[in-house]
Formats: structure tokens, sequence, C-alpha cells
């Protein structure tokens, strides 16, 4: 494997954790070969001969170095500052999403040495408590704090019930990166997070970096925006890719954070509603697009009502999988007896799936919801 030369990043002093700067040489070697596989060494020269120019003047702060990088940036044709561009921009891309991984390793080791020495067997230890600090800048940290202040429970269940957070989407242009890049690049974030993975084998370390090769190549090789304009619903799907990716399972983790803090420093829990909530300007905002018409407005909300019903049927089904209590095992209570048969008054249901759910009352009423969502 070609390597960049003099691409590694020292640690000491920089800033940068050893951990970062391994995967950061990581995938610019890689990039450095795909590069050159894919347009030649001819490119591969030009890529890495202005880098290490431009690092040098940066580093000996020498305005003739910079004048003979400008000088040399001028004289390239459109191609070529076009491919270099290209594979300068990918390397920034790779990049974060390294430092990406570096923040999760770093948030979940405050977070192990946070917790308990040793977890609870059961309901009648201690819920997991622990003397350690909380993990800094966390949910866990901000409870308490508020806990050390002299904020009783209800008092700190009243805050969360204040709060109002309403972040809004938009089409906007500095965000223009195709869905199919932004996959190709989490995809690359997964394996990196694999790579970290103390217990893999050889051979499956091995297939990670084979495939992660794999994936900076198709990353390199892929137009990072589309030559034309995307059409309004376009511009709606990749809204769509954030709010039902990763922003829906984040906001449902912020909420389990709430809860664990809570118990964590008060031993008690609350039904706090929902506090953050995301909105989204894409396909409604009349800011002069006359695309944006009142057909399109209706086929957005009908595209997120439908998106969101979806993924509420995916976890319905989650649940029928795991509640598959039986009254030969339990007893349940009269308000779900009682629940089950207003919706028997109101819903028809195959004949087959009430017999085979008649001793499985929750799995039963998950059936009935989920006829009401369809």
């Amino acid at each position: 494997m070609h390597r960049w030369d003099d691409l590694d990043l020292e640690t000491e002093g920089t800033g940068i954790s050893r951990p970062l700067s391994r995967q950061v040489n990581l995938v610019g070697s890689m990039l450095g070969q795909i590069a050159e596989e894919q347009g030649g060494e001819a490119l591969f020269e030009q890529v890495e001969g202005l880098r290490a120019l431009c690092k040098e003047a940066e580093q000996n702060d020498d305005p003739e170095l910079r004048e003979e990088a400008a000088r040399r940036i001028a004289e390239l044709d459109q191609d070529t500052l076009e491919r270099l561009l290209h594979v300068y921009t990918t390397f920034f891309h790779l990049v974060n999403q390294a430092e990406q991984q570096e923040i999760i390793r770093i948030n979940r080791e405050r977070a192990r040495q946070s917790g308990p020495s040793e977890w609870p067997l059961g309901p009648g230890d201690d819920n997991g408590s622990s003397d350690a600090e909380p993990r800094p800048q966390s949910i866990d940290a901000a409870v308490a704090h508020l806990k050390d202040e002299g904020y009783s429970f209800d008092e700190v269940v009243a805050l969360f019930e204040q709060l109002d957070i309403q972040p809004t989407l938009t089409a906007h242009p500095t965000e223009a990166r195709r869905r199919t890049v932004l996959r190709k690049e989490q995809h690359i974030a997964d394996l990196l997070s694999t790579l970290r993975r103390p217990d893999a084998t050889p051979d499956e370390r091995a297939e990670t970096l084979d495939r992660l090769y794999s994936q900076v190549a198709f990353l390199l090789g892929t137009d990072e925006v589309r030559a034309d304009r995307p059409t309004v619903r376009e511009e709606v799907e990749q809204g769509h890719y954030f709010l039902h990716g990763p922003i829906w399972d984040t906001i449902a983790d912020i909420h389990r954070d709430v809860q664990h803090a809570l118990r964590r420093h008060y031993d008690a829990t609350a039904d706090i509603p929902a506090f953050l909530q995301y909105r989204s300007w894409i396909g409604s905002d009349r800011d002069g697009n006359p695309n944006v018409t009142a057909d399109v407005t209706r086929w957005t909300f009908a595209r997120q009502r439908r998106t969101t019903l979806e993924h509420y049927l995916e976890e319905i089904d989650e649940l029928r999988d795991d509640l598959s209590v039986s009254t030969r095992q339990l007893t349940v209570s009269e308000a779900l007896e009682d629940s089950l048969e207003t919706d028997a008054a109101a819903i028809d249901l195959p004949n087959d799936v009430q017999d085979q759910y008649q001793r499985e009352p929750y799995r039963l009423k998950l059936c009935y919801v989920e006829e009401r969502l369809r």
C-alpha cells in the first residue's frame, strides 16, 4: 500500500490522540493508493506534491513556498483541478469520519469510568448507581449538577417539561452531498468503529480492512453532488435521510438518557413530554421557489406521514417479538382485558390472528394497534 509521504500525524503536543492518528493515517494511505489506481501515477504525484509543498510552506511560514503552490495551482487545467479537489475533499470527509469515531470512543471511555464498578444483579440492588463522577457535558452530569444545587426531583422534572427545542431542516446548498455519498460515509464510519474492536480476530480485521478499502474506492469514484439541480421532492427525500435515520434513533436515545439520569440521581422516573422535536421547511416553505406548490406540499406531508407510520409498524413488529407473555404463565391487568374488548368491538381482526394470539394478550393488543395505524 502506498503511503502519502510524511503523512504520519505526530500525536505529542498536537492534541491528536494516537487512535485518531492511526485511523487518519490508515484512510490517507488507502486514499493515496486508490487515487493512483483510479487517476494514474501523474494524478497521485500532483496530489502528493502539492500537499507536501503546502505543508512545508505552513510549517516554515515561507511566503515563497506559498507563491510556488499558488503558481502550480494556477497552471492546472480544469479537469486536473477538479480531480485534485475531489481527492482532497474526499480526504477531509474521511478525516471527519475518523474524528467522529474518536469522539464516540472518548465519550464511551468517559461513560465507562463514570459507571458502577460492578453492575447490579437484580431489582434489589442499587439500580446501577455509582459514586463516580458523571461523564462531562452529558445529561447525566447536568442532572447531577441540579441535584448538587439543591433541586428536588419535581423541580428537575418541571425544568425538562419547560424545554422546547425545535431544530429545523432546510434544503441548504451548503449540505448538498448526495444520499449515496452520505450512506457510503456512514458505512466507512461503521467499519472504522469495527477496527477498534479489541476482540477482533486477525481474519475479521483483514476482512474489515478489505471492505474499508472498497468503500473508500467507491467514495472516491462517486460524484459528490449531482450534476443537475434536485427537484423539491428529491430535497424532501434528502431530508428524510436525516429525519428517519440518525435523528429518529437519537431522539429516543436522548429521552432514555434523561430517564437513566433521573433514576441514578433521584431513584425515580417521570413521564416527560417530548422536548426535542424536529421540524422541516423542505417542501413547504414559500421562499420564492415556484416549484414549491400546494400539490408538492400536500405530497410532502403525505410522505412524512407514510414514513413515520412505517417506522411505528416496524417497532410494533419488534415489540410483538418481545411481548410473548402468555395468560398460562402470568395474569394480565383488567385494564388490558377491557381495552381488548373495546378493540374487538371496533376492529375486525382476521380469525386466524385472534386464534393465534388468544393466550398472548399483549401481542393481540399490538395487532389492534397495527390495524389502527394502517
